[in-house]
């Protein structure tokens, strides 16, 4: 059996030679998963921001289809018959 000199490094070289690598490895994959998160997370989000503007777009679109705030087309902003009174008061022509 061999036996290492009192004054060998062999400790500290087992270390740099095996467990750094390891730690390094180990650190390499979990920086790959927190990006790859990360990514996916921005992704998610980019998605949901679409869709809730065509939402918003759509909603939109059936407020100003049903007349809503719009004095020729239908009840207007107050709510009372202001469609036809100012069709009725020539704004219509």
């Amino acid at each position: 059996m061999w036996d290492a000199p009192p004054n060998s490094p062999w400790l500290l070289q087992s270390l740099i030679f095996i467990v750094g690598p390891a730690l390094l490895g180990m650190y390499v994959v979990a920086r790959r998963r927190l990006l790859q998160s990360l990514v996916e997370r921005a992704e998610r989000a980019e998605r949901v921001q679409r869709l809730l503007a065509e939402q918003a777009r759509i909603d939109e679109r059936a407020r100003l289809a049903a007349g809503a705030d719009h004095p020729r087309l239908g009840r207007g902003h107050r709510g009372g018959g202001g469609g036809l009174m100012a069709y009725e008061a020539g704004i219509g022509r």
